[in-house]
This record gives C-alpha cells, sequence and structure tokens, in this order.
C-alpha cells in the first residue's frame, strides 16, 4: 500500500516537473535522493523529513507556477489538481 502511494505520488511530481519546470532548469540529481534513502535506512526519520522537505523546496523554486495561474500557483496545489483527476 505504500509503496502504491508512493509510485502515485512520484508520477504526479514528475507529471507536475516536466509540464511547468523553467526551460533552463536544473534537475535534482541522484545524490539528494541518495541522501533520502539513507536517512530512512538509517532510520532518521527526522533527518529524512528534513531532506525531503528541502528537496521538495528545491523542486518548487525550479517550477514556473504563479498567481496568474489562480489558486494553483504552488506545488502542493499543483499535485492536488492531478491527485484529483485520477
Amino acid at each position: 500500500m505504500l509503496l502504491e502511494l508512493l509510485e502515485k505520488v512520484l508520477a504526479r511530481i514528475s507529471l507536475v516537473d516536466a509540464l511547468y519546470r523553467r526551460k533552463n532548469g536544473d534537475q535534482c540529481g541522484a545524490d539528494r535522493h541518495r541522501q533520502i534513502i539513507e536517512a530512512v535506512a538509517r532510520g532518521d526519520t527526522t533527518g529524512a523529513i528534513a531532506q525531503m522537505s528541502e528537496h521538495l523546496d528545491d523542486l518548487e523554486s525550479r517550477l514556473v507556477l504563479d498567481e496568474a495561474q489562480g489558486e494553483s500557483h504552488n506545488l502542493t496545489a499543483e499535485l492536488e489538481r492531478f491527485s484529483a483527476r485520477s
């Protein structure tokens, strides 16, 4: 069940990233993902949450989301919008 939820969230994040990433925006590196996975593997919940939160903030900063789009001018709103469609 957790794996299924993770797959759905990752698919939506990938979709939002593909649709709204700045044309010359950097992509997150494997190091960031490795740090998150290592924190989870160590059982470091606080560290994993901090790493993931920072990673999502970085992702959001690379997206072109603004108030002209209405209420969906942040990553959370966009993920919720795509979740409503499934």
